[in-house]
């Protein structure tokens, strides 16, 4: 098309020699003008800019909303078998696209490529558009001289080609096109949807870490009790709540969370109230992960009483994936904890 200033005929003889001329080298941008431009297009700063500027709304959105419905209309009746009124349907569709661009462009006029770059359009983009125009023979004013047919069965090989370039440069049309169709109230709307949709995926990230990182499984090798002395009671906060194992056996408990840096394990024993008949006496903090065991400290309470008080082993573990409490000894009838606690 040279620029767009008469399109001409073009025989669809293959040659694609004529390519649009791609406008002076730009430099190179900066990140920080390439992140600003990238966040400006995603929040759609760019279409809210330019659907404001439209200098004569109506009319634009008149000749956009035409130009997609037969572009649609186009796309459907050829999947439908219907070359013949999809050519003709496509064509009138690409002449009404390139109105709504001219429309689009403040005055003076310029030249449709130009406008087309102003509305975004790639080299490749407009070399599609200009292969578009030669196929139906456009002239400046945008008439067509290209054939059309009435019948499905006379379309000929050079009408199935014409059919194939306007159809792709009407889809570089829509890509610049469908977004200026939008209402401003509408551009808000995705605005707003897509930052909401943002920070509630943030909200769901940042949720997720702390609920992993504060979540723990606690199991044991064995119970006294499960539902009254279940393994879950050494890490539930309540130091009226214990882990006691079967009677007169030792054992262990395993606390699993995400992995993580261990400064500090703080126990405190069981003793099975009323009776305080029960408790561990000497015990070993494990640290595990991948499989392996990472360090081991040993610990010892005293005997058994009312009022039991709190063990700490000052550590510095990191990348810990399970922390086991092996209870190698115990006061009178067995072992147990009422809680762990690890910063």
């Amino acid at each position: 098309m040279n620029q767009f200033p008469g399109y001409g005929s073009d025989e669809l003889d293959d040659d694609d020699d004529d390519v649009v001329a791609s406008p002076p080298p730009v430099p190179p941008a900066s990140f920080g003008t390439w992140l600003g431009q990238l966040f400006d297009r995603w929040l759609l700063r760019d279409v809210d800019r330019r659907v404001r500027a439209l200098p004569d709304r109506a009319a634009f959105l008149e000749h956009a909303t035409l130009f997609l419905e037969r572009h649609d209309g186009a796309r459907v009746l050829l999947a439908s078998e219907h070359p013949a009124a999809a050519l003709r349907l496509a064509a009138e569709g690409f002449v009404t696209g390139l109105q709504a661009v001219r429309i689009a462009t403040p005055a003076p006029p310029i030249a449709d490529a130009e406008a087309l770059r102003r509305l975004g359009a790639r080299p490749d983009e407009l070399a599609d558009i200009e292969a578009a125009g030669r196929a139906l023979g456009l002239n400046r004013d945008l008439g067509l001289d290209a054939p059309m047919f009435l019948r499905d069965a006379e379309v000929t090989e050079r009408g199935h080609a014409c059919l194939d370039r306007v159809l792709l440069g009407s889809r570089t049309l829509e890509r610049r096109l469908r977004p200026l169709a939008l209402r401003p109230a509408q551009v808000r709307r995705r605005q707003v949807a897509r930052v909401a949709a943002v920070l509630l995926g943030l909200t769901a990230i940042v949720i997720g870490a702390l609920y992993e990182d504060r979540t723990a499984i606690a199991t044991a090798s064995g119970t006294f009790d499960e539902g009254k002395f279940g393994a879950h009671h050494a890490i539930d906060g309540d130091a009226t709540t214990e882990w006691l194992l079967p009677s007169r056996t030792a054992g262990f408990i395993d606390v699993r969370f995400a992995p993580r840096k261990i400064t500090s394990v703080k126990l405190l024993n069981a003793r099975n109230p009323p009776f305080d008949d029960r408790g561990s006496r000497t015990v070993r903090v494990e640290f595990h992960a991948g499989g392996k065991l990472l360090s081991s400290v040993p610990l010892a309470f005293p005997v058994t009483a009312a009022h039991p008080q709190w063990v700490q082993a000052p550590v510095s573990v990191a990348a810990v994936e399970t922390l086991r409490i092996v209870v190698d000894d115990y006061h009178r009838s067995g072992g147990g904890l009422a809680e762990i606690v690890w910063e």
